[in-house]
């Protein structure tokens, strides 16, 4: 007895936008090396930046929205933009 694919829709979406249909018949190009690079300066940049804005929030004070900011990093940006807390006005 063979084993069925459970793939039943060769159009069904797969990551990025790609359909599986066209990975299949190998249609989707591999990252060039400028893509790889953008990718890579890219990421270090947002990195960099969410973890400046993070010593940004720990540093008004806001610790608990600091602490909170690894999981949630939206927190860091809010917590870079509000007044420093109660006691930590400069």
């Amino acid at each position: 007895m063979a084993v069925r694919s459970v793939d039943l829709d060769p159009h069904r979406r797969a990551p990025l936008g790609k359909t599986v249909a066209a990975i299949r018949r190998g249609k989707v190009t591999p990252m060039s090396g400028l893509d790889w690079a953008l990718t890579f300066t890219l990421g270090i940049l947002y990195i960099a930046l969410l973890f400046t804005v993070a010593v940004v929030t720990f540093r008004k004070g806001h610790w608990v929205m600091g602490l909170i900011g690894f999981f949630f990093p939206i927190l860091w940006l809010i917590g870079a933009v509000i007044p420093p807390a109660r006691g930590r006005h400069r």
